[in-house]
């Protein structure tokens, strides 16, 4: 090969020559990737950013004067269905519970959003249907398929998120995501 094209502009000349071109775009390309560089962290710490980032979503979806109506899931917004006291099975007034048409989400999605709530504490199943993850700071993070509301609500599975410090700035209940 006498030329090749290595990063949008053809190089020519010798093998090694073309070859030293295209380990300096590798290097190029490594030295500059699309997001940070988690490498170095250790997993603990990126976890914990992942799980404050979920909590931040979830305290601006619960309460009264919501800012946002929006859960996002698996980098997907799912819109909770608004309180109204003529239809039943929405979220309720207190902002508290809400309630999510999430039908597009598979039940893995749905743990999978439950573990990064829990952060780096592993979902253990307590009984059937029912995991629950209890956190350094008091948090209870509880992942169910059984509710005295699913006839209601239509939800398969509930995630409660109970006594945590941040959410405690907006309501002192425990809060009920439910995902249909």
């Amino acid at each position: 090969v006498r030329a090749a094209k290595i990063g949008g502009r053809w190089i020519s000349g010798k093998a090694d020559d073309i070859a030293k071109a295209e380990k300096q775009a590798l290097d190029q390309i490594a030295h500059n990737p699309k997001g940070p560089d988690l490498t170095s962290k250790p997993i603990g710490s990126v976890l914990e950013q992942q799980r404050i980032k979920r909590l931040d979503n979830v305290k601006g979806v619960i309460g009264k004067g919501n800012a946002k109506d929006g859960l996002v899931v698996g980098g997907v917004e799912f819109k909770a269905i608004p309180y109204d006291p003529k239809v039943q099975g929405g979220s309720n007034k207190a902002g508290h519970v809400k309630v999510f048409k999430s039908e597009a989400l598979t039940d893995q999605d749905i743990k999978n959003y439950a573990q990064q709530l829990a952060g780096d504490v592993p979902l253990n199943q307590v009984r059937p249907g029912v995991y629950l993850a209890t956190l350094s700071d008091g948090t209870k993070v509880t992942l169910r398929s059984a509710s005295s509301s699913n006839e209601l609500t239509k939800a398969r599975w509930t995630i409660d998120i109970d006594n945590n410090p941040s959410l405690r700035e907006i309501t002192n209940k425990k809060v009920e995501l439910k995902f249909r």
